[in-house]
């Protein structure tokens, strides 16, 4: 696909993720969304990378995207996470990376809890 946006003197180009439609004979029809989407600024070479996460077994992933925007030399300037059904956060790289480990930590400390009870 591609967008020119002419006032701006901006052209973009973009892939699809995967579309699944699940329960399409029988139970509540829904769908998802999955695979790498990749967007293009063809006038800065700014790029765009989406991971839209498979739902897996028991749907926690459902919805969920993580992804980058980086410069023409790769270096990440933001990051794009959440759902796309909700809410997306675009943050710098390491605001990102210290909530990760953050979260880590929460769950090392709900399995620390469990083991103990």
């Amino acid at each position: 696909m591609t967008l020119e946006l002419h006032k701006y003197n901006e052209a973009f180009t973009w892939t699809n993720p995967t579309c699944c439609v699940h329960n399409v004979i029988l139970g509540k029809l829904w769908i998802e969304q999955y695979g790498t989407v990749e967007i293009v600024n063809h006038s800065t070479g700014h790029k765009c990378i989406l991971n839209f996460k498979p739902c897996g077994l028991f749907g926690k992933e459902l919805h969920r995207v993580e992804g980058c925007i980086q410069d023409k030399s790769k270096k990440k300037l933001f990051i794009i996470y959440g759902k796309w059904t909700e809410c997306l956060w675009c943050v710098d790289p390491a605001t990102y990376d210290a909530y990760k480990k953050s979260e880590k930590k929460g769950e090392q400390k709900k399995s620390k809890q469990i083991g103990r009870a």
